[in-house]
């Protein structure tokens, strides 16, 4: 028989590691046994229902991007966001709007720019805006009350959107516009050097 090639205080190291290894095997069980009911779901609550949560959350991002993109309401617990959904289904569906990416782009001021640019003098009328001027010199006021242009003195002297100038500066110069252009509910006719607004 060979003998053991253990010395004594080998051997105690080896029982230590073999010790170490039972208590931590042990403690890792009784770790997972105990904390069993708080990790059934991602957010650690005990008897927590998830199998809906993450269609709600995700459905309310999006409704909250949708509307109110610049401040973003975190508190859940209000009844303004209750959601009639069924979330729990095993295929709970998130509702989202293809056009986001779209309202994002058009909302950028290089995009409204651009369009204003590719449009035609007659589309201004369009735009529905409660101008105050007429012009960026403030000599021709055009508020349809006095109320009102006080207001503006008062609140949108700085606010470019509130004069016509700003408008009919950026679109398409009457010699740009086609000789038949749709514009909605109309028709620009150019006939010389006229531009004709038509309406139908």
């Amino acid at each position: 028989m060979a003998k053991s090639s253990f010395r004594p205080a080998g051997r105690l190291v080896a029982v230590g590691g073999l010790l170490y290894m039972v208590f931590s095997v042990a403690g890792s069980v009784l770790y997972i046994s105990t904390t069993e009911a708080d990790t059934t779901n991602d957010f650690w609550w005990s008897r927590f229902n998830a199998t809906g949560a993450y269609g709600f959350l995700g459905s309310w991002v999006s409704t909250q991007l949708l509307l109110n993109p610049s401040g973003l309401n975190d508190t859940l617990d209000y009844l303004a966001f209750a959601d009639s959904m069924p979330y729990n289904s095993s295929s709970t569906m998130i509702s989202s709007s293809a056009l986001y990416a779209n309202l994002q782009d058009a909302s950028a001021l290089p995009t409204a720019i651009r369009g204003l640019r590719c449009m035609g003098y007659c589309a201004v009328p369009e735009i529905m805006t409660a101008y105050c001027w007429v012009d960026f010199k403030q000599r021709f006021p055009m508020a349809h009350s006095e109320r009102r242009q006080v207001r503006c003195v008062r609140e949108y002297a700085g606010n470019g959107a509130m004069y016509l100038e700003s408008d009919l500066s950026n679109v398409a110069p009457p010699s740009a516009v086609p000789s038949a252009v749709l514009v909605a509910g109309g028709r620009v006719d150019k006939r010389g050097s006229d531009v004709v607004c038509v309406r139908f």
